[in-house]
């Protein structure tokens, strides 16, 4: 993690050094608007340091899976004791190739390793979102087609948005997962912005390494988030802006095609007051967050749906259900397991089926 973060440091730092006064004039007139440009291969692989070859680049949303995976992954957790990351030939968590010309519903859904899914494709909750709605309308062609891929965020997901637009959706829904989709946009916007953010110090990776030789898996998802929040506290501001003006395009572009946006807000399974798990509690511990630490994941999502709400977007906000059974809607790894995806799909099903009125 360390080497990744030092050489994206590195190439950020560089990119600001090259940038000329007139340029910075011209990103700070523009400092309200979202500021965005196609990314080259090289730089694609820089900003988001895919980590193996199931990933590619893709000219909208700056990386997705290959086409064609069909990965086991050992998961005694899953009822099965595995499941199968498949993709099909656009490198989505889809069986069909493409989504068919003759629909009378075309949901189009974007997240990150929630969405995209611990589990086999039919059990993700853009697919079973896709059963429900079948269910209820026998008699309509229906496709709820999942955009998720592992890491990616906001900006990811308004190129997904993009790149299906001639395909008529008739609902985007934006799943926003807040353990580090927020400290995903800080890279991202210093880029496009030609700035470097602050370089982390020694002792902050210290911890994040010995936190990680105990629970890897919850410094990755969440706490490391909440690390670089309590280490650059400046930065919650540049992830707020970025997340309204990233969300205020979604919302511009679907208001012009007439699409409905919905946006899902998944919390992550630490900031709920559930029992931690010990390794979990030890990780936390080592890397010296506080209360208030942890509670910053709450801090965040209310900022950024305070927004939202001035927008009348619809929410599904999951903290309220998920806090009734923490344990029951994740599996230890921290991701959302088949019942969180199935609780998903269901509070959106009245969304869609309002937008869609057939």
């Amino acid at each position: 993690m360390q080497a990744n973060a030092d050489e994206l440091q590195d190439f950020l730092e560089e990119r600001e050094r090259l940038w000329n006064d007139g340029d910075e004039q011209e990103v700070a007139a523009a400092a309200d608007a979202l500021v965005r440009a196609p990314m080259t291969p090289e730089e694609t692989g820089r900003l988001f340091a895919m980590p193996n070859d199931e990933y590619t680049h893709d000219p909208y949303s700056y990386y997705r899976y290959e086409p064609g995976l069909a990965v086991r992954r050992e998961w005694p957790e899953h009822p099965d004791g595995f499941y199968v990351k498949r993709t099909n030939a656009m490198g989505l968590r889809e069986d069909l190739d493409a989504p068919p010309d003759d629909l009378d519903l075309f949901v189009l859904v974007a997240g990150d390793s929630h969405t995209d899914g611990v589990c086999n494709n039919d059990e993700s909750f853009a697919n079973v979102l896709q059963a429900l709605l079948a269910e209820r309308h026998p008699d309509s062609a229906i496709e709820v087609w999942n955009t998720g891929v592992t890491g990616q965020s906001l900006y990811n997901y308004l190129g997904n948005l993009e790149k299906f637009l001639d395909r008529d959706p008739a609902v985007f829904v934006a799943a926003v997962y807040g353990g580090n989709d927020f400290l995903d946009l800080v890279r991202v916007w210093h880029f496009f912005q030609r700035t470097a953010p602050p370089a982390r110090r020694h002792d902050y990776w210290d911890k994040v390494t010995r936190a990680g030789r105990v629970a890897s898996y919850a410094v990755a998802i969440a706490l490391n988030q909440a690390l670089y929040f309590q280490y650059h506290p400046e930065q919650v501001d540049v992830a707020l802006e970025a997340a309204r003006q990233v969300s205020a395009e979604m919302k511009r572009i679907c208001d012009e095609r007439g699409i409905q946006l919905v946006f899902v807000y998944i919390p992550p399974g630490i900031d709920l007051g559930a029992e931690l798990a010990p390794e979990v509690r030890e990780a936390i511990d080592i890397l010296g967050l506080t209360d208030a630490d942890l509670r910053s994941y709450d801090r965040l999502a209310d900022r950024w749906l305070t927004d939202v709400a001035a927008w009348n977007v619809p929410v599904v906000d999951l903290r309220g259900p998920f806090a009734e059974d923490v344990g029951g809607f994740y599996w230890s790894d921290l991701h959302i397991n088949l019942a969180g995806h199935r609780e998903v799909a269901e509070r959106l099903l009245p969304l869609v089926e309002q937008a869609w009125r057939p």
